[in-house]
């Protein structure tokens, strides 16, 4: 996501300066966050990946559904009433 956010950035006319100034903060701040969570797990790195897995399906399960509930109201969207 964060790759694609200059599309709209660029789309709305904003400054490079600020974009690139903001976009360090939050990719800075992302990697601090993933960083110290890496270090303060340590060697449990296969208990948290028991717990994540799961979850982290479930999460792929709802955007699949989210994203193809969104393709389905644009379809419905843009046919003509019959």
């Amino acid at each position: 996501m964060r790759s694609i956010i200059s599309i709209p950035a660029g789309m709305a006319g904003m400054p490079i300066g600020l974009f690139l100034a903001l976009t360090t903060i939050g990719a800075g701040s992302w990697n601090a966050v993933l960083m110290t969570t890496g270090a303060a797990l340590g060697g449990r790195f296969e208990e948290v990946g028991d717990i994540i897995g799961p979850i982290s399906t479930a999460v792929v399960a709802v955007l699949a559904f989210a994203v193809l509930g969104i393709l389905v109201w644009l379809r419905r969207r843009r046919l003509p009433a019959a």
